[in-house]
């Protein structure tokens, strides 16, 4: 379950450095880079990686780089909520153990 959480960390930290209008595909490939968002975002804010003011621009950076690629802002929030509402409830079933490898592979991506 929260493997789920570790890979979308991984592939949402390669995704968002490789977002560019050039790499712009389809309206829903950019819409499930937005829920990945909310999901790192459940992770980084359940390890304390990040401060909230950190979280809180990342976000935004995220939003705008969508905007720049044709998602709405509704669109984009909508997605966003929806992965940070799964990321909870899978990091809400996790062990401790499963916790501390995420946040762990989060502390290296720092």
């Amino acid at each position: 379950m929260l493997k789920i959480v570790s890979q979308a960390v991984t592939a949402g930290a390669l995704s968002l450095a490789m977002l560019s209008p050039a790499a712009a595909q389809d309206a829903q490939t950019m819409v499930g880079l937005a829920e990945l968002g909310g999901v790192m975002h459940a992770a980084a804010e359940t390890c304390g990686t990040y401060s909230s003011s950190e979280l809180a621009e990342m976000k935004s950076q995220q939003m705008t780089a969508l905007k720049e690629m044709g998602v709405s802002e509704a669109d984009f929030n909508t997605a966003f909520d929806s992965g940070f509402s799964q990321g909870k409830e899978q990091i809400s079933g996790a062990t401790a153990e499963q916790k501390k490898e995420m946040c762990d592979e989060l502390a290296k991506m720092k």
